[in-house]
């Protein structure tokens, strides 16, 4: 097991990058021959990033695929409904970003039975007990609750990546990693849709989880808490039971595409060129 993780792994959440970078590249970025491609530029700037960043030497990309959210979505139709996915110009970018990543023969994956983030964490965690250490290029916070010795997230700051990893996590929330779900219940995820206790927000369960440690510790010592704190905590049992199952990301999921690439200095060389050229040289016509 190597102590300095000189070996890593960059796994990209390639779905929440292209997400962030469509809505962040102005749409008036365009190839010379009208094809919009803001997304596509946003996309190829986080990645080159996060390399520079890390040096890694190897790299995957996870995209969710259509029916990989299908299984949540059954459990919870409210799971990610506020996120509007009307606009498909973000998904007609797609393809050309594909094209790129296999131009510079980095392999990416669509699960198809599984949402991204379930794939990632699996991933992440088998990868690093063969004697890798993982690093999540990811914004989305849950993935904070696989963090360990040999598993980070990178998250893009305002300017440069920054990696979180566990000593930084301790000094950003006052509580270990591992609690980190029994917090996200509390507060719920409004990025996902997902409801917590009703007026319990981020400080409220930092204090109960720096406290009590879990949920089940805090249960234990409901009757420590202020009256209407204690009331809206036991009137949300089932929520908690709910959200600490749902939040959850998994680690064991069927994995049938493993398949990591081994970075070249080739690749570092091409990566480096603008991406009009690597549209160009993946086929497209840029004129």
């Amino acid at each position: 097991m190597p102590k300095k993780c000189n070996d890593r792994l960059l796994i990209m959440d390639g779905s929440h990058y292209l997400y962030r970078a469509y809505y962040g590249v102005p749409e008036s970025a365009k190839l010379p021959n009208g094809l919009q491609v803001n997304a596509v530029y946003g996309f190829m700037a986080y990645l080159r990033k996060a390399v520079k960043k890390l040096n890694p030497k190897y790299i995957v990309v996870i995209f969710d695929s259509e029916t990989g959210i299908v299984d949540k979505v059954q459990k919870d139709p409210s799971y990610k409904f506020n996120r509007d996915y009307t606009d498909n110009g973000m998904y007609k970018q797609l393809p050309l970003i594909k094209r790129i990543l296999e131009l510079l023969s980095i392999h990416y994956v669509e699960p198809l039975d599984c949402e991204a983030d379930d794939y990632i964490g699996t991933l992440a965690t088998m990868l690093s007990n063969k004697d890798l250490c993982a690093y999540i290029f990811s914004n989305d916070a849950d993935f904070y609750q696989l963090l360990s010795k040999k598993v980070s997230v990178v998250k893009m700051g305002k300017k440069e990546p920054e990696i979180i990893n566990e000593r930084v996590f301790n000094k950003m929330f006052s509580f270990e990693s591992k609690y980190y779900l029994d917090y996200l219940s509390l507060k719920g995820d409004e990025s996902d849709n997902i409801e917590g206790v009703p007026g319990v927000g981020k400080k409220t369960a930092q204090k109960l989880i720096c406290k009590y440690g879990t949920i089940d510790g805090i249960m234990q010592r409901i009757n420590d808490l202020p009256k209407t704190l204690r009331q809206k905590i036991n009137s949300s049992s089932k929520v908690l039971e709910k959200n600490r199952a749902f939040l959850k990301i998994k680690v064991d999921v069927n994995m049938t595409d493993t398949k990591i690439n081994v970075l070249s200095d080739k690749f570092i060389k091409k990566l480096s060129d603008s991406t009009n050229n690597l549209l160009k040289d993946s086929g497209v016509n840029i004129y």
